[in-house]
């Protein structure tokens, strides 16, 4: 079993985790990721620092304001 810990500078981060999977060989087969802390998530999509701006702010916008869908428009 393989551990990696991260940390956040922000309350409300994306951070880009493909090359901690990428850069290893892998037997064939299952992974399982998980998160051991019940305010962090694995969320799986497209990559890319726009793409990161965007995750970040519907995030923020979920889980900080009383009223997400008018924060989203």
């Amino acid at each position: 079993m393989l551990r990696f810990d991260l940390s956040t500078s922000r309350r409300t981060q994306a951070i880009d985790v493909t090359h901690l999977f990428t850069s290893r060989e892998w037997p064939d087969g299952l992974l399982l990721l998980s998160v051991e802390h019940t305010t962090a998530a694995v969320f799986l999509g497209e990559s890319g620092s726009e793409m990161f701006e965007d995750y970040e702010r519907v995030a923020a916008c979920l889980l900080y304001t009383s009223d997400a869908a008018d924060d989203l428009a």
